[in-house]
């Protein structure tokens, strides 16, 4: 499986949770907020080695900090 499949996207999936609950958190209730938080993380295929795993998930944060900053205009839908 191509890297872009295996880590890529399950990192822009992660990214992109990430960003919407830091954006619009304080609107979910707070048994949806702890949902959020479990479920944004980041996933990948049982393959990808662990410390690789945390290498990608160390970033996640960041990651998506500068993509709530950018000039990308992020339409969330709620």
């Amino acid at each position: 499986m191509p890297d872009a499949l295996s880590k890529t996207v399950p990192i822009w999936c992660a990214v992109i949770n990430k960003a919407y609950l830091v954006r619009h958190g304080e609107l979910l209730e707070d048994a949806e907020r702890k949902a959020w938080r479990e479920d944004a993380g980041l996933f990948c295929p049982p393959w990808i080695s662990g410390s690789e795993w945390d290498e990608m998930h160390q970033k996640i944060n960041l990651w998506a900090e500068r993509l709530l900053v950018s000039s990308l205009f992020l339409n969330f839908i709620q």
